[in-house]
């Protein structure tokens, strides 16, 4: 069965409406892998990400729904908030590019980044990096990494942007990249699950299995995505591999042996 992904509006975004709106789509945004990640709409409008589904979903009574064949939400950009609240009374202006020059973590190689600058907020939230500070990259072309920013820059052709948040303080150690994978249940009754596991860990080899933390069953990993760097990664709620066999026979035979 194949995946939706769930995004539901933080308040009524419709004219007059009394419920709020769950987008059920079938492309997920590139910057929302993790559960409860908090973002805006080009219309201003704050949405949280509430994860991935079987196609066969019901959205509750209590949301307006609308059903979307691929991204609802392309044109928005990759700020993200802590919570509803601070979204909501944080006033965002159009985007404009800003650039820095940093370092590495895993290398030392000098790269360039970039991220979007939303413009004057209100209130004490802080969006726009700092240099001297440690953050999170998406790298389109490959696995994401964390560097060291340098200093501003002006305009550079880079493909490198900023996807931790400014008010998040990492180092080079703390900074939050996973390994990714997508897994299937072994007796079938879940498919398409993404999973998780530090990247301090060897990829693990797609056919093989695991279990998760907190959850016993035995799952297969059919894909491996890569290495993302994840703010909002949850401990005891983000789907995490705990312990990993050769085939699922192995890994059912260990949980009914245990």
């Amino acid at each position: 069965m194949s995946t939706v992904y769930i995004y539901q509006s933080c308040s009524p975004v419709a004219t007059n409406a009394t419920k709020n709106t769950q987008v059920i789509q079938t492309e997920k945004i590139y910057f929302t892998d993790i559960v409860d990640t908090i973002f805006k709409d080009s219309q201003n409008n704050c949405w949280t990400y509430y994860g991935e589904y079987e196609s066969g979903y019901i959205p509750p009574t209590n949301v307006f729904p609308i059903n979307y064949s691929g991204n609802y939400f392309s044109s928005s950009v990759n700020i993200v908030y802590p919570d509803c609240t601070t979204c909501q009374v944080t006033t965002a202006g159009n985007c404009t590019i800003n650039y820095f020059s940093a370092t590495r973590c895993d290398n030392n190689n000098s790269v360039y980044v970039k991220v979007c600058n939303v413009g004057p907020v209100s209130g004490n939230l802080q969006l726009l990096p700092l240099v001297g500070q440690v953050y999170g990259i998406y790298n389109p072309t490959g696995d994401d990494f964390c560097v060291t920013i340098n200093s501003t820059v002006t305009y550079v052709d880079t493909d490198y942007e900023i996807t931790t948040p400014a008010w998040q303080t990492y180092t080079c150690t703390t900074c939050p990249l996973y390994n990714k994978y997508i897994v299937d249940a072994c007796d079938d009754s879940v498919t398409g699950l993404t999973v998780y596991e530090s990247s301090s860990m060897s990829a693990r080899t797609v056919g093989t299995s695991v279990t998760l933390e907190y959850n016993n069953d035995c799952y297969i990993i059919t894909s491996y995505e890569g290495v993302f760097a994840e703010y909002n990664y949850q401990q005891g709620i983000t789907p995490t591999i705990f312990q990993g066999f050769d085939t699922c026979d192995d890994c059912l035979i260990n949980y009914y042996n245990t």
